[in-house]
């Protein structure tokens, strides 16, 4: 996707630019965010702004295993082994030079944990059968979606490792509350989907809308892509997506039933936002509205919403609505 960075969400453009901000130095970042958020997307972003020339290496910390680690890590030379039968360069060696992503960091084993933080400090490894120490020299960017600092209290994550790798912390705020970006993201999704799979765009119904604006997207991204792929195929032959291809029936019944004023319009529960917000937001999502039932005419616009051009134009500019995407 191209547009899973690029938002009118103030929390997001924030961390966005201040990690691009810091892209030009080697300072250590740890994205937290839920999963599928796009915690990894930022770190690539980090890398591509930074003017390293290395490789952005992403290591899924899951994956490690202890018997594995230095290997997969460090490297092999040849014969260290029964069928080491050539030298083999470990992740962060292929990451010299350039951005070391650890995916999930918060999965790393004790052992691996051990082993990074003595990486980190000395800023050399040593290939599994190797005689002498390499110098590596990368970028740390590291990603997680669960609180470091509980499994420090918990004694399942080593806090010198953490004060290590997160000199710097950036928020991916979850799909729910970027509800501003829901239209732009659907629409690359769709651009995305069109161009791996060959299957047409459809358009989205005003009530398909409403239902998306509604939903929890617990599983952000990920789960809104899932989404509009399995519609897209619902829907058949008709040029169209309804609620009913993104949503089973009770699901639908339980959003209806479920969410108030301040859950529809993409705020939390447990705060109160400014009115002034509020008041915006309800334009933005009528406006929109409108847009969509008119086909993008704006004469139609302003008959359904009884209101002059000149009204149009304005809340549009207030609620920072791009009526010529419609």
């Amino acid at each position: 996707m191209d547009n899973i960075l690029i938002t009118d969400n103030e929390r997001l453009q924030h961390s966005i630019d201040e990690v691009t901000a810091l892209s030009t130095t080697f300072t250590s970042i740890l994205i937290q965010g839920e999963t599928g958020t796009g915690k990894t997307e930022l770190a690539e972003r980090i890398h591509n702004h930074s003017g390293v020339v290395g490789e952005f290496i992403v290591v899924n910390c899951g994956e490690l295993v202890d018997t594995l680690f230095e290997a997969q890590m460090f490297g092999v030379k040849k014969g260290a082994f029964t069928g080491a039968t050539k030298d083999e360069k470990g992740l962060i060696s292929l990451a010299h030079g350039g951005t070391l992503c650890l995916d999930e960091v918060q999965n790393l084993t004790a052992k691996g944990q051990q082993a990074l933080l003595r990486v980190l400090d000395r800023k050399k490894i040593r290939p599994v059968g190797g005689k002498s120490e390499e110098v590596v020299n990368f970028r740390l960017v590291s990603t997680c979606n669960e609180s470091l600092t509980d499994k420090i209290e918990a004694n399942n994550f080593r806090q010198d490792l953490y004060f290590r790798i997160c000199e710097h912390i950036a928020t991916m705020p979850p799909l729910r509350e970027r509800s501003e970006d829901l239209h732009a993201l659907v629409e690359d999704l769709q651009q995305s989907i069109k161009e791996e799979r060959s299957i047409e765009i459809k358009v989205l119904t005003p009530e398909a809308w409403e239902a998306i604006y509604s939903y929890d997207w617990k599983g952000n991204i990920r789960e809104l892509k899932n989404k509009i792929v399995t519609a897209t195929i619902k829907a058949g032959g008709s040029n169209s997506i309804t609620a009913k291809n993104l949503f089973d029936k009770p699901v639908l019944d339980s959003m209806a039933s479920k969410y108030g004023l301040f859950e529809i319009l993409g705020f939390n529960r447990d705060t109160y936002p400014p009115m002034e917000d509020i008041v915006n937001k309800v334009k933005y999502l009528y406006l929109r509205r409108l847009m969509i039932e008119a086909e993008g005419n704006i004469a139609k616009a302003c008959r359904l919403g009884d209101m002059s051009r000149p009204t149009l134009y304005r809340t549009a500019r207030l609620v920072n609505l791009d009526l010529k995407e419609y």
